[in-house]
């Protein structure tokens, strides 16, 4: 893919080339944490099928570590996806500025007995 890419560079505009690096590099990034939660599933299948001792034990270890797998995938994604990264991560913005809001009311409401 990264081929292609490079192949591609010289018929494209630097800013474009740019995000289209970005977008590979992310989709890879995606796909590898992807396929490493896969391994929780196939060692899963393959206590199932062996008769291993304490194999409850290592199958609740797995379901744990396969459970985080949308947690994990979420924080791949922000990090190598830049506009998902400057949302996320406003608070290190330096050039941040504060505004102070004020509600006031003129209106004076008296409560009749």
């Amino acid at each position: 893919m990264f081929k292609i890419l490079v192949d591609l560079q010289g018929r494209t505009s630097v800013l474009n080339f740019r995000k289209q690096k970005t977008a590979l590099v992310s989709l890879i990034s995606q796909l590898a944490t992807s396929t490493i939660f896969l391994l929780p599933i196939g060692i899963l299948a393959g206590l199932s099928l062996a008769d291993v001792e304490y194999s409850q034990d290592t199958t609740r270890i797995l379901l744990v570590m396969f459970s985080t797998h949308a947690s994990v995938n979420v924080i791949v994604l922000v990090f190598t996806t830049p506009p998902f990264r400057k949302f996320t991560l406003f608070w290190t913005d330096s050039r941040r500025t504060t505004m102070v809001v004020s509600i006031m009311s003129t209106r004076h409401h008296s409560i009749a007995h």
